[in-house]
């Protein structure tokens, strides 16, 4: 019994392993950009995270960049249109309207953060120079872990698209290096 047990969880093991290697990359497109995003890296819109805006037609998408985590540890990036984002904001007090949808620069690579808000929610602002607390690069919420402290959100641009990195708290002095391997991923994506 034991060696047809084993065959069993053989086979099985198997047939999941063919399964998985049979589904190739999904076809994501947005803003006139055609990627080809790995099957394990792929968010399917039907899973969404209920944070995450509704896609609809072209809107964007989703991809984890670290698919083998754990579900807390994943990083999940959210590719958008640039215009589209900025026209929703236009006219509102959103904090991207001072950064990803100005027509200065967004200069946040270098920059040093200062962390404003309270317990429950808070920021990262760019600290010094000119624009010294004025734009948030990072927006965060208080989590039920207290080991993760938080989960935050930064909307940074790339090109004509909208890069949103959600991410928990302990993570956020690791913001350039996530986005760029998002940005990484995605030129190796791009057809």
């Amino acid at each position: 019994m034991k060696t047809i047990g084993s065959y069993s969880l053989f086979a099985m093991s198997l047939a999941s392993a063919l399964l998985v290697s049979c589904s190739g990359p999904v076809t994501r497109k947005v803003e006139g950009h055609t990627f080809k995003v790995p099957d394990a890296n792929n968010v399917k819109d039907s899973d969404r995270p209920f944070f995450l805006p509704s896609p609809s037609g072209s809107d964007g998408f989703s991809f984890t960049l670290n698919p083998q985590a754990a579900l807390p540890d994943r990083i999940l990036i959210r590719v958008a249109s640039k215009k589209e984002v900025c026209r929703r904001a236009e006219g509102t007090q959103a904090d991207i309207n001072s950064g990803l949808c100005s027509s200065k620069p967004f200069l946040w690579r270098d920059a040093r953060f200062a962390k404003t808000g309270d317990a429950v929610f808070w920021q990262y602002r760019l600290s010094g120079g000119e624009i010294s607390g004025a734009t948030v690069v990072v927006r965060c919420t208080q989590s039920s872990s207290a080991v993760r402290k938080g989960l935050c959100a930064s909307v940074l641009p790339y090109h004509d698209l909208a890069l949103t990195v959600h991410m928990t708290d302990n993570r956020v002095e690791h913001l350039a290096a996530l986005y760029d391997e998002a940005v990484t991923h995605l030129r190796t994506w791009e057809r």
